[in-house]
């Protein structure tokens, strides 16, 4: 488990993109089949991070810890290693690859209710996800999900409206996070990033008026900084205040 940094102000757990990401599919492939040859194509940001050896060498230890019964041991202690009142994001890169590996992750988060998420008691974690059809396989399990942790359906997936409408309606989900095509002086003057960036206002209105020509109905604009985005420090993605609220970025890549 990362301990974050000054953008993501929380502990972290991160895989390999792509590879551990079964629902992906503009987000990897952009607008080609998603066959080997296309794959990368997209506009995945978490590439970016390889060009750090170390980053690229962690996420590949975290997928392969993953895949076994021992590496999942080992995950889990560090897990339980996380001190209560504590802020943790799955996952910062990567997806959940399996189901079996999303019920390990949710078991956890039911093992440390003590653990909280941006001001809110009882929320051990939020995350973003493609994965949509392991979610909606294991809800049909009769699977009960924890209290502590807020699913944010990615957009970018492979899959079809079907399978969003019955993720969206999951007792864990939030509601979307989509990313949106912006003008490029954004993307150059890192608009994004923060509100303290130059044009983040215009950037922030354009994303909106994106959203609204979209069709969605309760729309907030992510401004880039996690912690810096709503009220009393609360990280909007993890924040029960805002389900149903489609939450956008714009594409940076």
């Amino acid at each position: 488990m990362e301990t974050g940094n000054s953008k993501l102000p929380f502990y972290a757990f991160s895989s390999l993109p792509g590879f551990d990401c079964p629902g992906a599919g503009a987000c990897l492939y952009g607008d080609n089949e998603f066959t080997p040859d296309n794959f990368g194509k997209g506009w995945c940001y978490s590439f970016k991070g390889w060009r750090y050896p170390a980053a690229f060498f962690r996420q590949l230890q975290n997928s392969l810890l993953l895949r076994s019964e021992a590496g999942r041991a080992l995950i889990a202690s560090q897990f339980h290693e996380i001190p209560a009142g504590r802020t943790l994001r799955l996952y910062v890169d990567g997806d959940f690859a399996s189901l079996e590996i999303l019920r390990f992750w949710m078991d956890l988060c039911h093992a440390r209710p003590d653990i909280k998420i941006a001001g809110r008691d009882g929320v051990a974690g939020y995350g973003y996800s493609k994965s949509w059809k392991l979610f909606i396989e294991l809800d049909r399990t009769g699977y009960k999900w924890p209290a502590n942790y807020l699913l944010n359906v990615s957009s970018g997936s492979r899959y079809g409206d079907q399978e969003k409408r019955e993720v969206l309606q999951l007792d864990c989900t939030r509601g979307e996070f989509v990313a949106v095509p912006v003008a490029r002086k954004f993307i150059k003057a890192r608009s994004y990033q923060d509100k303290d960036k130059p044009m983040s206002k215009e950037y922030r209105a354009a994303v909106l008026e994106k959203l609204k020509e979209m069709g969605h109905e309760k729309r907030f604009a992510c401004p880039g900084n996690c912690g810096n985005c709503i009220a009393r420090k609360e990280h909007a993605c993890g924040s029960e205040r805002m389900r149903g609220v489609t939450i956008a970025i714009g594409i940076h890549n």
